[in-house]
């Protein structure tokens, strides 16, 4: 049972030029034993001591000797579908330690689930965005404003503004918003008011003709009139 690297110890000591016996000598041991090291007829029988040695000897860490197990693909793409579902509620980045956490998998299984998750979204015109640790779900390629706009602003017609949306208009108007401070919920709601075309991409400023128009009350509530977007007037329902 290879419990072992085999092929990193191989290799590293054929790149450092080192025979069987130069290897057995450093450990204490026989070139038969460095042999078996090699092709995994030996590793139960490898003391700790050993690995850390031979280690030092090719100059890598310990745990890079260690063999990985590559899960089944089935528990590979399961894991990836909970990753996915994650990524997907919080809707922004997420720290892979958190996910490793939250999900009680090593960070390497995660690391190995999110390039699962890659593959399976990119056919969709998804992917998994990595910005140092964290992860998020995003277009696969840049969208085009005006399709995008449309899109947002007719959806947006047919189904009416959320209450968080509603909310968040409001506050925009009577300039109680710093973007900076805002939570996620907020965010995910700022964005889309953007799209639609709603709120400009230049900060926080409201689109003074669409809003004056349409009379923002300034006070969010579940009936509170939403703005007319394309001069379709828009109504609210609950979030």
């Amino acid at each position: 049972m290879n419990l072992l690297n085999a092929e990193l110890i191989r290799r590293r000591r054929l790149e450092l030029g080192l025979s069987l016996r130069e290897v057995a000598k450093y450990l204490g041991g026989t070139a038969q034993v460095v042999l078996g090291i090699e092709n995994g007829s030996n590793h139960e029988r490898i003391t700790v001591a050993v690995l850390a040695n031979l280690a030092e000897l090719l100059g890598v860490d310990p745990a890079d000797l260690l063999a990985v197990t590559e899960p089944p693909k089935s528990d590979r793409s399961e894991l990836a579908g909970r990753v996915g579902s994650l990524l997907q509620a919080v809707a922004g980045p997420v720290s892979v330690d958190t996910l490793a956490d939250v999900l009680s998998t090593p960070i390497a299984d995660i690391w190995s689930a999110v390039d699962v998750l890659d593959d399976l979204l990119r056919p969709a015109g998804l992917r998994v965005q990595r910005v140092g640790p964290d992860v998020a779900v995003c277009a696969g390629a840049a969208i085009d404003a005006r399709p995008l706009r449309e899109t947002m602003r007719r959806d947006a017609a047919r189904r009416g503004l959320q209450t968080n949306e509603v909310d968040l208009l409001s506050r925009i108007v009577d300039g109680k918003v710093d973007e900076k401070s805002l939570g996620n919920s907020d965010r995910v709601a700022l964005g889309r008011l953007r799209n639609a075309g709603i709120v400009s991409d230049s900060g926080l400023a409201v689109l003074e003709a669409e809003i004056g128009q349409a009379g923002v009350s300034r006070t969010a509530s579940r009936s509170a009139p939403a703005p007319q977007v394309a001069d379709v007037d828009l109504v609210t329902r609950p979030g």
